[in-house]
């Protein structure tokens, strides 16, 4: 199965033809790291990519043999980009006053802002504005720079029943219905020959419009394979030789020629504008689709997108001879200008584009190997058929993940139901009840299919459901509760996921790479096989000297004041789990792979332990076991991972400091290790070597430990804390009293009152308790390295929860130790770091001894 993923990046290749005196290079796809789910395909879903790839290197071969026969076209289209100043530099289109559409794109004035009225589910916007700061000059960046540096369009809008969302279209690909043919000083039309499928092809240049980076205008060229003279010209796919757009392309910056060219990438044109609706204060994105979006006084009704990549893509049909498979053929050939060849009626493709549209694009991951269907294969009468989206696809039998009618709600968000993991509290995933989303029935069906008799888990199509499509997710895919992540230019916009440990951070960047500064000492917690400190990101490497690459997850240790036990591990897209610093086996300042453990899901790294969680539910730990912290029933250290066998196949998250705690998908919490100041919650300070339930503490949500106090998030969304209560890190309002030993501790959890109920994220570090409500983040505990936030350099500590003050009002993720904390915007990604800064672990550049109470945007680390 192709990847299907929800944005692309262009990866160049070798030079494939001459154009207009410029290289033109025909790009794949290749989904970027920035979520956690881009694995491996297993080897039965290969077969459309095999199918890409060969029809890659045909159009390579192809272009490469038909230089020397398109010299005279190459000659004639750089007369014609000679004579037209506009398209010499992609950048200088002003200048060709034939092109009235242009000089109106440039001047972003009134461009048929009346088509999007007269559309049926058109959207007026009013004249709203979009951020500015952005780069509308391709040609000196990469694809992956421009990826990084231009922010979505994203424009606020209320829905008809008054849920206030932001509107994310893509990047740079939105463009508008109104192409024109490029011709040469002879008035003849350019053209490029494509060898596709053994056979050339000659394809129209044509000149477009488009938006991007937030708001700025752009001239994409496309090829087309309409006949040469044709004047109707069509924006969409459709069969043959009968016209459609099949490549978009782009003047980029080529860093092996250092120099610029055109990229091309292959897609199509959809019948309409795709992007996502994002719930206001969450990170809950839902697809939207409308066929024209107006503001003020623009039109944009069409929507280009690459074959692997890009918003809600749809990939083009796949030759007779080449398809493979249930849905590896023309599943995603659904443009809704086409028509279902089902049976003797040709019936409208909208409802099935829309379905895929949601489907496709609604958890918003990339890399996601999906199956959808329309048919079950034995309801209604309906036998397999090549041409429909059929069910039980090979390897794709055992999660079904979200089913849909086709219809709108709200006028443009396509209607959706989920499966049971996305309605399950359990799961951490809020994303079905921001939306309010319901959950759709299952069904096991058999069936012959081509790999003979078996059986698969479905939705249940027809009957008395509403619901007519759904999806399935790979038996080997990893389920992910849909974000939104947008960046503005100079931000944070590179980090996917960020860790830290005692005066260091580390960040795993969206295109894999792992980056740390601050701290650093003989067992190499920086990962970089050095031991200097270092106030600037330093890149993890492997024993080898080579970049730790794919990753897309990373996780730190919960520190305790001890520099001696720092360290950090990542997993990466294939499942495998790295880590670097201090060691069960000894110390290794560069990324190791922790051998004997696949397909890792989540990671709770203790003081001297680490444990992590696999996608089959199983519970995993190693390292040092004095108090039985690694929960198999011994004191005896482990230097590869044993299984945790008491706690079967139901584990969801693990937390860890110099004890265990894992959270079940049954809502109960368990514990073991060391039990000093009673962190197990059992009400002893007995320690455990197997796992022990902390009774009567009921639909837990989330867990978090440090090495000496717990907290976990229960029904209701009340937080209870149990452990040391020192400095008061437990939040119940005691001022600890060392005269009084009873006021320092609880063996049984107790609640942080003052909280109440809808906490949504807990952080624990030594000494400390950070939690997220609404929104807004309070702390409590010690505040010697000024955690406590701006206003608080005076207080010692607190007892109770402190709002932390000078935050930004999007406050997302949140990460911290023991000296200092930091939390990552969900409007734009940037990262804001205070506490400790004595090896320039605040992002700031340089260190100091003077801890900072007010938060540092990092500015350390860039995306360039």
């Amino acid at each position: 199965m192709a990847q299907h993923g929800i944005r692309g990046r262009l990866e160049p290749l070798p030079a494939l033809a001459v154009w207009a005196g410029l290289g033109l290079v025909a790009a794949g796809c290749a989904a970027p790291l920035d979520d956690d789910s881009a694995l491996t395909p297993p080897v039965a879903s290969r077969g459309q990519a095999a199918t890409n790839a060969m029809n890659a290197m045909n159009a390579m071969n192809a272009m490469n043999a038909m230089n020397a026969m398109n010299a005279m076209n190459a000659m004639n289209a750089m007369n014609a980009m000679n004579a037209m100043n506009a398209m010499n530099a992609m950048n200088a289109m002003n200048a060709m006053n034939a092109m009235n559409a242009m000089n109106a794109m440039n001047a972003m004035n009134a461009m048929n802002a009346m088509n999007a009225m007269n559309a049926m589910n058109s959207l007026n916007l009013g004249a709203v504005g979009a951020q500015s700061t952005v780069i509308d000059n391709f040609a000196g960046y990469t694809f992956q720079q421009v990826d990084s540096l231009c922010p979505a369009t994203r424009l606020p809008h209320t829905l008809p029943n008054g849920v206030a969302v932001d509107l994310i279209l893509p990047k740079f690909l939105t463009v508008k219905d109104q192409l024109e043919v490029v011709k040469d000083a002879s008035n003849q039309e350019v053209t490029v020959s494509i060898t596709e499928n053994g056979l050339p092809k000659v394809y129209r240049v044509l000149a477009g419009q488009g938006l991007a980076c937030g708001d700025r205008a752009y001239r994409p060229f496309f090829l087309s394979p309409t006949p040469v003279g044709s004047t109707v010209l069509k924006s969409y796919e459709v069969d043959g030789d009968k016209g459609g757009i099949r490549y978009m392309c782009l003047k980029l910056f080529d860093a092996s020629t250092n120099g610029s060219r055109y990229f091309c990438g292959k897609g199509m044109l959809a019948d309409g504008v795709t992007g996502y609706a994002v719930k206001r204060f969450t990170q809950s994105p839902r697809p939207f689709y409308v066929s024209s979006l107006t503001w003020g006084g623009n039109t944009w009704n069409r929507h280009f997108e690459f074959l692997e990549g890009g918003l809600g893509s749809i990939a083009e049909r796949i030759p007779s001879s080449s398809q493979t498979g249930y849905a590896l053929d023309n599943a995603w050939n659904l443009n809704p200008r086409d028509v279902h060849l089902d049976g003797t009626t040709a019936t409208s493709k909208q409802a099935s584009y829309l379905g895929a549209l949601a489907l496709k694009s609604a958890t918003n991951r990339n890399g996601v190997y999906v199956s959808p269907y329309r048919n079950a294969n034995v309801t209604g009468g309906k036998a397999f058929s090549s041409a429909e989206l059929n069910q039980c696809e090979p390897g794709y039998g055992t999660y079904p993940d979200l089913a849909t009618d086709g219809t709108l709600e709200q006028g443009i968000l396509p209607r959706l139901w989920v499966s049971d993991w996305y309605a399950n509290p359990y799961t951490g995933c809020s994303w079905a009840a921001d939306w309010g989303l319901t959950e759709a029935a299952r069904s096991t069906q058999t069936f012959s299919g081509i790999s003979g008799t078996s059986s698969c888990t479905v939705f249940s199509l027809g009957g008395t459901n509403p619901y007519t499509m759904g999806i399935n997710l790979h038996d080997s895919a990893q389920r992910r509760c849909p974000t939104w992540s947008n960046c503005d230019v100079g931000s944070f916009c590179c980090a996917g996921s960020v860790a830290t440990t005692q005066g260091i951070t580390c960040v795993a960047k969206t295109d894999g790479s792992v980056w740390c500064w601050g701290y650093n000492n003989s067992h190499g917690p920086l990962g970089n096989k050095a031991s200097a400190p270092s106030a600037t990101p330093v890149r993890v490497v492997t024993a080898s000297g080579a970049p730790l690459d794919r990753v897309v997850t990373i996780f730190g240790a919960t520190s305790s004041n001890d520099y001696a036990m720092l360290h950090f591990c990542a997993r990466r897209s294939d499942g495998t789990l790295w880590c670097w610093g201090e060691a069960p086996s000894g110390a290794t300042p560069y990324a190791a792979q922790v051998t004997g453990l696949s397909g890792v899901e989540k990671a709770g790294l203790g003081m001297w332990h680490s444990c992590a969680t696999k996608t089959d539910g199983t519970l995993w730990c190693w390292g040092n076991n004095w108090s039985g912290q690694l929960g198999d029933g011994t004191t005896v250290a482990k230097a590869g991972p044993v299984r945790v066998t008491s706690l079967g196949t139901t584990v969801l998250e693990v937390a860890a400091g110099y004890h265990t705690c894992a959270r079940r998908s049954d809502g109960t919490l368990w514990c073991w290790g060391q039990n000093q100041f009673g962190v197990l919650g059992d009400g002893t300070t007995l320690a455990s070597s197997v796992p022990r339930r902390v009774t009567a503490l009921a639909g837990v949500v989330a867990v978090s430990a440090s090495s000496q106090h717990t907290c976990a998030i229960a029904a209701g969304g009340r937080l209870w804390c149990w452990g040391s209560n020192q400095f008061g890190e437990l939040g119940i309002g005691v001022t600890p009293d060392s005269a009084q030993f009873a006021t320092l501790q609880r063996t049984m959890f107790v609640e942080v009152t003052a909280l109440g109920t809808g906490v949504t994220e807990i952080v624990t570090a030594n000494n400390l308790t950070c939690a997220s409500k609404s929104g807004i983040f309070w702390c409590f505990g010690d505040n010697s390295n000024r955690l406590l936030g701006m206003g608080k350099a005076g207080l010692a500590l607190s007892a109770v929860p402190s709002y932390l003050s000078g935050l930004p009002h999007d406050v997302g993720d949140l990460v911290g130790s023991a000296e200092h904390l930091c939390i990552r915007r969900k409007g734009n990604g940037a990262l804001h770091c205070w506490g400790g800064n004595r090896y320039g672990e605040l992002g700031s550049g340089s260190a100091s001894s003077a801890p900072s109470e007010a938060p540092v945007q990092s500015s350390v680390l860039t995306c360039d």
